[in-house]
């Protein structure tokens, strides 16, 4: 599993589905209906409990103890080491999401009804992002920045055109905020040096124009270059490591 900038996960319960065969999941008697109490001293209750514990309190070279539960409500313990699956796979699904809430749809006609859902939708998406967009500069944030890698993951493995659309809408909202940043070579760093000039009433010269756009091209390779280098990192540890 993997933690990425992208849509949030309803949370619910964390109950085991399917069960792999040959797996770790498989080889400790996970079945269906059990429970994850806790991963490495970490208590589980919901499906983002599960997720934070394999991505922030496993370690990969230390074995650790996983707690499974029953229907019967006994408890049982169990060792195991990731040292040879950096994936961290255990090997089944969680319990679909639709048997702990009811969906109920909503058929709109093509028109004000569907215009006004879908504005109200992106204007709270796009509200949620802005908001949780100051953690990019962050130092756990910067190491999560990744590139054409991350954004094939958005997607998902079978065709849901809802999905699709909604985040590559969100992909292109994200370029949107990008593009307003004040760097020079992009729309923010343009509108930086005009607000300069409305300022000042002077217009900066064409050399520090021209230099300031090479750094910006500079600043905008550099990115590139490190969120696609990110992915590579993370591609080359979880298979090779």
């Amino acid at each position: 599993m993997q933690t990425s900038w992208g849509p949030l996960e309803a949370r619910f319960p964390f109950e085991v589905g399917d069960v792999e065969p040959g797996t770790i999941a498989d080889s400790i008697g996970l079945k269906e209906g059990m429970t994850i109490v806790e991963m490495a001293g970490y208590p589980i209750s919901y499906n983002t409990d599960y997720t934070y514990a394999v991505n922030h309190v496993v370690n990969d070279s230390t074995p650790f103890e996983l707690k499974i539960q029953n229907e019967n409500g006994m408890v049982q313990t169990k060792t195991i080491d990731f040292k040879n699956n950096k994936r961290r796979i255990i090997g089944f699904r969680k319990k679909p999401t639709v048997d702990y809430a009811s969906a109920t749809q909503l058929d709109y006609s093509f028109g004000g009804e569907s215009i006004n859902k879908g504005i109200s939708h992106g204007y709270w998406t796009m509200q949620d992002y802005v908001k949780q967009f100051k953690y990019v500069f962050t130092k756990k944030g910067a190491s999560q920045l990744g590139g054409f890698g991350t954004i094939a993951k958005l997607y998902p493995d079978t065709w849901d055109w809802r999905k699709f659309w909604e985040r590559t809408a969100w992909i292109s909202f994200v370029l949107a905020i990008m593009n307003i940043l004040p760097i020079p070579a992009l729309d923010g760093g343009h509108v930086m040096f005009l607000l300069y000039e409305m300022v000042t009433g002077r217009k900066p010269g064409d050399k520090f124009l021209e230099r300031a756009q090479l750094i910006g091209i500079f600043i905008l390779l550099a990115l590139m270059l490190y969120a696609n280098g990110n992915d590579l990192y993370k591609a080359i540890s979880e298979n090779f490591f």
